[in-house]
């Protein structure tokens, strides 16, 4: 029982290390985002916003089986499903912006851009190393969404650089849509029958 209370402590504290760094990342993003006009820089902040709901989610579970929460497996539906809402929220956000940036091009600004989307790469690499202290399939689907941040900052570094480079701003709605894309894809299998995050 010892053990099993200090494991579930160790999650929580995981837990609220990954929470706080993403909310340091979701600043970072949306002042790069302000700085420079990039709405793929913002729709990345948009999508670290979604992953913290699942993280919440994974502090309440675990605090929940720290103090023998009956209705801990409602409290997790209650958390996908909101997720669920705030995913399809945010990427129908992105693409209407996006469509609208394609009739009104808005000059971003590829520096200020550049180093938040890389705050965010490294941001995303420290949550991972804190996470992977926890092993069950809470943290496995917390990777998932990870991993999904980090691809979609990686796609924000490359467009920024992409922008410098060659001088044209439409990469930026470009990579809008394949991030809005993005959220749907890595999110949206959470949400199938049999894939919930539940503890082993």
């Amino acid at each position: 029982m010892c053990e099993f209370i200090l494991e579930r402590r160790r999650e929580v504290a995981a837990y609220v290390k990954v929470l706080a760094i993403g909310i340091a990342i979701l600043a970072i993003e949306l002042f790069g985002a302000w700085l420079s006009g990039s709405l793929a820089l913002a729709s990345d902040a948009g999508h670290v916003f979604t992953d913290l709901m699942v993280v919440g989610t994974g502090i309440v579970i675990a605090m929940g089986e720290l103090r023998a929460l009956t209705a801990r497996p409602r409290l997790r539906l209650v958390g996908v499903w909101i997720h669920a809402l705030l995913l399809g929220g945010v990427a129908l956000s992105i693409v209407a912006e996006a469509i609208y940036r394609i009739e009104e091009p808005t000059k971003i600004s590829p520096l200020p851009l550049f180093v938040a989307a890389l705050v965010g790469l490294f941001g995303n690499f420290l949550q991972y190393s804190v996470s992977r202290t926890v092993k069950n399939r809470t943290q496995r689907g917390i990777h998932v969404h990870i991993a999904s941040d980090f691809a979609c900052s990686l796609a924000v570094v490359i467009s920024a650089l992409l922008i410098f480079i060659t001088g044209r701003h439409e990469v930026d709605t470009i990579v809008s849509f394949v991030i809005a894309g993005a959220i749907l894809a890595f999110g949206l299998p959470a949400f199938v029958p049999g894939e919930d995050h539940r503890h082993e």
